[in-house]
């Protein structure tokens, strides 16, 4: 359809499309992307000599519809046309290959205690903002309940604190759900109001959901002394992709990380993404290799 500017084939749409999914970007920096990176115009089929550029409007019209599903979708349609091109038989075993890489996230070293902390927080934050916004009573001290939760937050903040401080444990745990309980009751007030957008409505039941978990592990964990299976922790609430890996731990200190992986039938290729834990290197080792 002729709206006026220069439109996008579908081979730009999806190398866009997979790009916007894997830099988890806003159109702006998409739209400087396709426009100043070099390799990224050869993905969209612009040629040395060519000066056309993707308006950002254009960029928003066909690039947000591409859903996650949609890209799996493709992905299919793909590794069905390498099997016709690699001209294997109906039924025959797939043979591939696949690699990954490690790429660090900036979290802090992620305890339930830390993590609750950083849950009810926010969600103190964001509650009070909608609530006063459109007039929803109860938030008025919301800063007086965060300094409270930090203060019971610092008296089990350590290993040897919440070991000795069972009650304090109580007392923190207790607090922390109290405002949960609270948050949920203005949300559902916020939801019959039909005023406030969806986004804050998200993220409010987001961090809500967060607190409920950190708080329910804590308690299985240091009162009632269960073990947390490895598939249900969960490393930072504001990357959300961050997570830990047993794998090579010769350091004190561990850094997270988010791991790409790529995998190869065939001639074609498809992408995938996992989290996983990246041990950081001893301070002597880098030394002795000559690192900063």
């Amino acid at each position: 359809r002729d709206t006026g500017r220069p439109g996008m084939d579908l081979r730009a749409v999806l190398a866009v499309g997979v790009l916007k999914q894997g830099l988890r970007c806003d159109c702006d920096r998409l739209q400087d992307q396709a426009d100043g990176h070099i390799k990224i115009r050869q993905m969209l089929g612009h040629g040395p000599l060519d000066e056309s550029e993707c308006e950002i409007q254009t960029i928003r019209d066909n690039v947000e519809l591409m859903t996650p599903e949609l890209l799996r979708e493709a992905g299919r349609l793909i590794a069905r046309a390498d099997a016709k091109l690699s001209r294997k038989k109906p039924g025959a075993a797939l043979v591939g290959r696949c690699g990954s890489f490690v790429a660090e996230t900036d979290v802090r070293h992620p305890t339930d205690f830390n993590l609750l902390r950083d849950s009810v927080r926010c969600l103190l934050r964001e509650t009070a903002r909608a609530c006063g916004e459109f007039g929803v009573p109860g938030w008025r001290q919301w800063k007086h309940c965060r300094r409270t939760v930090e203060t019971l937050q610092r008296r089990v903040g350590r290993s040897q604190q919440w070991r000795a401080r069972p009650d304090d444990v109580r007392a923190y745990l207790s607090a922390s759900r109290k405002i949960a309980d609270k948050a949920e009751a203005s949300l559902a007030t916020l939801r019959a109001g039909g005023d406030c957008p969806e986004a804050a409505l998200d993220e409010i039941d987001r961090l809500l959901r967060h607190a409920r978990r950190f708080a329910d592990r804590i308690d299985r964990r240091v009162l009632q002394g269960d073990k947390i299976p490895h598939g249900e922790k969960v490393f930072s609430i504001f990357e959300e992709h961050t997570g830990g890996s047993s794998r090579a731990r010769p350091a004190r200190r561990s850094s997270s990380a988010f791991r790409s992986g790529s995998s190869r039938t065939g001639t074609g290729s498809c992408s995938t993404t996992r989290s996983c834990g990246k041990a950081a290197t001893p301070r002597s080792q880098r030394l002795r290799s000559g690192a900063a």
